[in-house]
């Protein structure tokens, strides 16, 4: 499928191509029609000037046939030579709406892999968590007939209470083998020190629902017998692993929710063909969930983002493809592994969003060259293809400018929109012109 989306990509930039090369063709001969149509008017004055003298007057009058019968030609190429640009302007803006859709496609088809992995983590976890809760439920039945049995007093039973609205309150996280060892020993010892015998495997329970030391301390009443205190913090675990599972299944719910909302807005397109208010930061976070599998793997995102929202005008699926293309570069550059630094602000320049990543830096070199089109220092097939000229154009096109700057360690492209701007500056006409 990639191959064949490569091919598709390749055919387009032919097209591309050789329409701008009619253009440039057309447009050549319009100026040279513009000039000899100037002289030819010269020409025609000229001639108005030797009748209006009464000079040569019957050489004048065909001077002036022969000069009206080649503008009337003139202006008939003319009008050719306009549809036929028009007609060519049209085939390239079409050819830029293909090449796009050509180049999200073989993006997602690059990235497919992390996506779908993105896709069944959670998706196991929300089949592992309904597999436990049959378990758990069975655990809980069974523990609900002993504890009305056994002969509590109003203090269990406020333990009870205050254990569950532990659980109730608590914002489950993810623990590494590493922390969960740690509080498993702290757990043991504080359990050992209030007199229960027998913990390891209590505090192993107790730990595996995040139910921690310091939520312990402040509930065990001194009056409480040791020996019933265990029964009881044992049977609130297991109403904890009901709270637990759920958490679980509602965060891996949400993830699968944020990566399908990624994937629509990055392959939403703006039929209507006019300009929108977008978030930027939405814009860009679109693009982060689906290089989620790539950054998470060795690259540490840092995020300065000065408020919640910071809006513009325009077309956010073509500002996606900006993001796209300078976070897979950033990627590129630091091969795999570095800090990339993300920042939008409202500034008094404009709506500024800077890129920054410590990877090894551009050469004074390629930085002149950075924005020609289709400049790439990636082998054939890794590159994105839309290239930075096509990046630098669309921002362009929203009226924005698009710099770089970079050393070793250091490279940032930083993007600077309008604050405010009609819907009528946008620029209708195609970006690859």
């Amino acid at each position: 499928m990639l191959e064949l989306v490569n091919r598709s990509y390749h055919d387009n930039d032919e097209d591309r191509k050789l329409l701008e090369h009619t253009m440039e063709l057309n447009s050549q001969e319009l100026i040279a029609s513009n000039n000899d149509l100037r002289k030819q008017g010269d020409e025609l004055k000229k001639a108005y000037f030797v009748l209006d003298s009464g000079q040569e007057k019957t050489q004048g009058s065909e001077t002036l046939a022969s000069l009206a019968i080649a503008l009337k030609f003139k202006n008939k190429e003319l009008n050719r030579q306009a549809i036929q640009l028009k007609k060519a302007n049209k085939e390239i803006k079409d050819t830029q709406s293909k090449l796009i859709h050509t180049e999200k496609i073989a993006v997602l088809g690059q990235l497919i892999a992390g996506v779908m992995h993105e896709v069944n983590n959670p998706m196991g976890v929300i089949k592992g968590g309904t597999q436990n809760l049959e378990h758990v439920i069975s655990e809980v039945i069974g523990g609900v007939k002993g504890f009305r049995d056994a002969s509590f007093t109003s203090v269990h039973h406020d333990l009870f209470r205050d254990l569950i609205a532990v659980f109730q309150n608590k914002k489950f996280r993810y623990m590494t083998s590493r922390e969960e060892r740690q509080y498993r020993k702290e757990m043991e010892a504080y359990l050992l020190e209030i007199g229960m015998t027998d913990v390891r495997f209590l505090a192993r329970e107790m730990v595996s629902v995040d139910l921690l030391k310091e939520d312990i301390v402040p509930i065990i009443d001194a009056r409480t017998s040791i020996g019933i205190a265990k029964d009881i913090i044992g049977f609130a675990v297991g109403f904890g692993k009901l709270f637990a599972n759920v958490s679980n299944m509602g965060i891996a719910i949400g993830k699968m929710q944020k990566i399908l909302f990624a994937l629509r807005n990055y392959t939403y397109s703006n039929d209507s063909k006019n300009p929108v208010h977008f978030d930027l930061i939405d814009n860009l976070e679109t693009v982060l969930t689906l290089y989620h599998n790539k950054l998470k793997r060795g690259i540490q995102i840092e995020r300065n983002y000065c408020g919640e929202r910071v809006e513009i005008l325009g077309f956010p699926d073509e500002i996606n493809q900006v993001w796209t293309n300078l976070v897979q570069n950033a990627i590129h550059a630091m091969e795999g592994e570095g800090i990339l630094k993300l920042e939008v602000c409202d500034e008094t320049a404009g709506r500024v969003v800077r890129i920054t990543d410590n990877g090894g830096g551009i050469s004074k070199q390629g930085l002149k060259k950075i924005f020609e089109p289709f400049y790439t220092t990636k082998i054939k097939g890794e590159g994105t293809g839309l290239g930075l000229s096509i990046c630098k154009k669309i921002v362009e096109k929203h009226g924005g400018l698009m710099e770089v700057s970079s050393k070793p360690g250091e490279t940032t492209f930083c993007v600077t929109f309008p604050k405010e701007i009609a819907a009528s500056e946008i620029k209708e006409e195609a970006v690859l012109t």
